[in-house]
């Protein structure tokens, strides 16, 4: 894949005409996740106190994969 890609919002209720659909889908991603065949990218964990940190990380493209916010962290 060349360049980023995201989804950045999408109207829920569309998805939902199909409801036989979506229950494929949903199906498919359900064995693939007990199979673990799912490899999410997870990101670096940032402490709560910087989320405005991590939103120009994000913004800046700095960082791939899930970003945590642990309020546990210091």
């Amino acid at each position: 894949m060349i360049g980023s890609r995201s989804l950045v919002g999408f109207w829920l209720l569309d998805v939902f005409d199909d409801m036989h659909a979506v229950g494929e889908a949903l199906a498919e991603l359900f064995q693939l996740a007990a199979a673990g065949e799912l490899k999410p990218l997870l990101g670096p964990t940032f402490p709560l106190a910087d989320a405005a940190h991590a939103h120009r990380a994000i913004a800046g493209r700095d960082v791939a994969g899930k970003i945590l916010l642990d309020p546990r962290v210091e």
